[in-house]
């Protein structure tokens, strides 16, 4: 069965985590702002990054993927819309391709990478979640977390790895 990490976005480094405005800020009381977030969140403005380690057992991984829930600037906040932005991974000093997250009034989007496994370590990893300062969207980005109903599930950001044996019989 492939293993599964869950990072909770709450933990961020705070040495290594920066955004060019506003940022980084947990928002955990949903009447802070107007609206009805589903979820506690994360985020920063315009671009920077959050930054998170997080440790892996040994294994002979073949297949890997990082998932987390997101969306453009500050959950709830009414905007035109191309406030997109260009989110990017960063896995252990590698960059990988963005996504363009929509802005969404604080519901979020699960975005997925692929990620070459021999960018993962037996123990010790760093991984980014923001938006680069030449990013062609740069509006910020949020990072969902905790659910605030019971009809919805908290969020982590999602580390899968899987090996040979994983696969076999499927």
């Amino acid at each position: 069965m492939p293993t599964e990490v869950r990072v909770d976005p709450y933990h961020w480094l705070k040495g290594e985590s920066r955004w060019d405005r506003l940022g980084p800020f947990y928002e955990g009381d949903p009447d802070m702002e107007r609206g009805t977030p589903t979820h506690t969140h994360v985020w920063g403005a315009n671009f920077g990054a959050h930054a998170y380690d997080f440790a892996l057992p040994e294994g002979a991984w073949i297949n890997a993927m990082v998932s987390a829930r997101l969306s453009s600037e500050h959950p709830w906040y009414s905007s035109p819309l191309n406030h997109f932005s260009d989110a990017t991974l960063v896995l252990n000093g590698r960059d990988y391709p963005s996504k363009r997250v929509i802005p969404d009034n604080g519901s979020g989007r699960f975005y997925t990478w692929r990620i070459n496994p021999h960018d993962l370590r037996q123990g010790s990893n760093v991984l980014k979640l923001g938006v680069k300062k030449n990013a062609t969207y740069r509006n910020g980005l949020c990072i969902y977390r905790r659910a605030l109903f019971p009809d919805q599930t908290d969020c982590a950001i999602v580390i899968r790895i899987s090996t040979a044996e994983d696969l076999e019989g499927y």
